[in-house]
């Protein structure tokens, strides 16, 4: 799969990483992002960090999407009611 215009160039296919990976990633850029920030780097260094995170950010919204297109079911752990619930007023 492609990568999309506003991805990095230097990132690796987002695609081909897990869930897990793909976390671990965009933590690791969020702490380097903060500690570049707080040392006062340069805003072109502080740019490039954010456009990795936000290719993170569309590859995890994209993965979103496809789970729900794909699935169209909202899972829930409770069970279904099985019978109508008694109020105090219907003794």
């Amino acid at each position: 799969m492609s990568q999309s215009s506003i991805d990095h160039p230097f990132s690796v296919p987002l695609e081909e990483l897990t869930q897990d990976e793909l976390d671990k990633r965009f933590n690791d850029l969020m702490t380097r992002f903060n500690a570049a920030r707080r040392m006062q780097m340069d805003q072109n260094i502080l740019h490039q960090i954010d456009l990795l995170l936000v290719s993170i950010e569309n590859e995890r919204a994209r993965r979103n999407s496809v789970a729900d297109k794909a699935d169209g079911v909202v899972l829930d752990t409770d069970p279904l009611p099985t019978e109508k619930p008694k109020f105090i007023w219907d003794r």
